[in-house]
């Protein structure tokens, strides 16, 4: 098996997040998940560790993948790179004078297909690695490498978006993420009165575990039987993402968990993924004299982040605890009364945030636009 620097590394990135995850889940019974309040001091720590450092960095960290990294300039070009926030704004301005409520919908579903994608692209990031230490007598022929990797992007797509489904038409009444279908609206609107009191929620979860498992079982079968022990990593990482999707979205469906329990396992693996992109791409570089740079890049990277959600918290999200003065109050208030100016701020606080979606639909792609990828990340060049 092979890792990507080491398994120190690897497991700090891409499985501690994870694990951190479970242990809140485990730490909290559902009773204490339902009433959960945190104080002013727990929630300010919270607060800038999640929301600034991890989300909002994350999303201001592409700099290193884009303007920053002379490879994608190259090859991308400078109008690709400031086409894209461009575009960005105009699609968040737009859907902000239709309502700023569809508006940060769309940017939460944008989100979550961003992270499966990059999940699949960790997953055939391990599966590349290993595939090539195999002999050409043992290495499986084209097609069956091609079916394998279909199956793991559905298997990721079917062990995140069947959870997350079954999640949206189990929700409680009054859902804070206000982004579901309410508990029984599905059988109340849908179903004749006389079957509506058949068991349900029993049906519900048997179907349900019928879609998660029977693809789950089949990918493993494929992995195994065609691939063997050389891609355990791969195999753990995906049987480690379904069973974290299905903690949190069907047996602790708590906000708290489902945005922070995503965020954490995206934006750490990101980050661990970014670094070690730029490491390799500084060739003469000693490991403590990059790290030395890379966490100086970093301060104004978190400095953007602190401003972006600290104007977020107080424009659109309105949050009390994190407002400074009521001048804030103020300006938000004189600023909503006019739609096309409130749609404007709207769309440049989160045009970092979307474009970050897109370019990374592009920059991690192993094809002649990055032909720099497959040598730092696959064959440690």
């Amino acid at each position: 098996m092979r890792w990507f620097v080491n398994w120190k590394y690897d497991i700090f990135f891409f499985f501690v997040p994870y694990w951190i995850t479970w242990l809140v889940i485990f730490q909290f019974s559902d009773l204490e998940l339902d009433g959960l309040d945190f104080g002013i001091n727990s929630a300010l720590i919270i607060w800038i560790l999640v929301e600034v450092i991890l989300d909002g960095g994350h999303a201001w960290l592409t700099l290193y993948r884009t303007f920053w990294d002379k490879h994608t300039v190259e090859n991308h070009g400078k109008q690709f790179l400031l086409g894209i926030p461009v575009l960005c704004f105009v699609v968040l301005f737009v859907l902000s004078l239709w309502s700023i409520e569809v508006t940060l919908r769309f940017l939460f579903y944008s989100s979550l297909y961003h992270g499966v994608k990059q999940l699949f692209g960790i997953s055939s990031l391990y599966f590349a690695k290993n595939l090539k230490d195999l002999s050409e007598d043992k290495k499986p022929k084209q097609d069956i490498i091609n079916k394998i990797r279909k199956w793991d992007l559905r298997v990721l797509v079917t062990s995140f978006y069947i959870p997350f489904i079954y999640w949206h038409f189990n929700m409680k009444e009054n859902h804070p993420l206000q982004i579901g279908i309410p508990r029984g609206y599905f059988v109340e609107t849908f179903v004749p009165l006389q079957y509506q009191m058949l068991p349900w929620p029993i049906i519900g979860k048997v179907l349900f575990t019928i879609c998660f498992s029977v693809p789950l079982i089949y990918w493993g079968l494929l992995n195994f039987y065609q691939i063997k022990a050389k891609q355990w990593i791969k195999i753990i990482w995906t049987l480690t993402n379904s069973a974290t999707f299905l903690m949190i979205f069907v047996f602790k469906p708590y906000d708290y968990l489902i945005a922070g329990g995503l965020l954490i396992i995206h934006a750490i693996a990101y980050f661990g993924i970014v670094a070690l992109c730029q490491y390799r791409n500084e060739k003469l570089r000693s490991l403590n004299e990059f790290m030395s740079q890379y966490l100086k890049g970093l301060v104004p990277i978190i400095a953007f982040a602190f401003i972006q959600v600290f104007l977020i918290q107080n424009f659109i999200i309105h949050d009390d605890e994190f407002r400074i003065g009521s001048y804030v109050y103020d300006l938000y208030s004189k600023i909503s009364t006019y739609p096309i100016l409130m749609a404007s701020v709207v769309g440049l606080l989160f045009t970092v945030n979307l474009s970050h979606y897109v370019y990374d639909a592009y920059i991690w792609k192993f094809n002649k636009k990055n032909p720099h990828l497959g040598k730092i990340l696959i064959y440690n060049e």
